[in-house]
């Protein structure tokens, strides 16, 4: 698949079962952790197996399709969350006191989405 969670992303795809296994390529009701992988790089690999039919997926966790969206859509909130930051401040050494969504604010490994975004501004930041 590429790098999205790590360089080496591998997914098992077994359509006549509709049956992905993910690995931690999509997770569900944890803060996946982006800064060993390519945020962006990770969205298109979702969105390309978004298309694929899929009954069950076999993640980290075992989960349904929507998993796939939900992840998806976390790492884009991550992204705009650094962004805003991105806008808000030119400095390597801010304090990123940002407020996680109510979306996500019940789902495990909380800290992972302050490392999430400091990793994506630092990133886009180039520093």
């Amino acid at each position: 698949m590429g790098a999205g969670h790590t360089p080496s992303d591998v997914v098992v795809y077994l359509p006549e079962e509709q049956l992905l296994f993910a690995a931690d390529l999509v997770t569900g009701d944890f803060h996946p952790y982006l800064p060993d992988g390519n945020p962006e790089s990770w969205i298109s690999i979702l969105a390309e197996m978004s298309d694929w039919s899929i009954k069950w997926i076999v993640p980290g966790d075992v989960g349904l399709k929507n998993m796939i969206r939900s992840t998806s859509n976390y790492i884009s909130d991550v992204l705009a969350a650094a962004d805003q930051l991105d806008k808000n401040t030119n400095t390597a050494s801010k304090d990123f006191n940002v407020e996680i969504p109510e979306t996500y604010r019940f789902w495990w490994l909380e800290q992972f989405y302050y490392d999430n975004v400091k990793f994506a501004f630092t990133r886009r930041a180039g520093k």
